[in-house]
């Protein structure tokens, strides 16, 4: 009869001594099938290439954002471009309800802030209240119907 050790609650994992390597994407050697060439061509038509702008965590704070984007000015033209307005207290109201809708715990998820930023983007508002109505659309977006109801 063979008795197996059972880990227990208190006896912590330890730690794989190696560093975790990098590993480059593979590299192929084939041509692109026509199904892949199409693919790639819709995506740079649609401007997939081009630099986006994003929301970034600054300073101590988690909740204190900024532009992440290597000229501040520039992004901040095309974020509010993004979202359909020229008016920077519309910008800041709409930035910190997206923050508070990605919280948890008072520190906010980036990556679920930029995704709801993107879905706002790419319905291409042309004033805020499509703007708005782009951010209830998006997943989080569902969170403040459910929360208000």
């Amino acid at each position: 009869m063979t008795t197996r050790s059972k880990r227990t609650a208190a006896t912590p994992a330890v730690p794989d001594p190696k560093p975790i390597e990098q590993k480059t994407p593979p590299t192929t050697d084939r041509e692109p099938t026509a199904k892949e060439l199409a693919a790639m061509k819709k995506v740079v038509a649609r401007g997939g290439e081009t630099q986006t702008v994003k929301l970034k965590a600054s300073g101590k704070d988690s909740r204190t954002f900024e532009i992440d984007y290597d000229d501040k000015v520039i992004g901040l033209a095309l974020l509010m471009d993004a979202v359909g307005t020229t008016d920077s207290d519309f910008l800041q109201g709409l930035t910190s309800q997206l923050v508070n809708l990605n919280s948890k715990n008072g520190e906010f998820d980036q990556c679920g802030l930029n995704f709801m930023l993107s879905v706002i983007k790419g319905v291409e508002p042309s004033d805020q209240l499509e703007a708005m109505l782009a951010g209830l659309t998006s997943p989080a977006g569902c969170k403040f119907y459910v929360i208000s109801t």
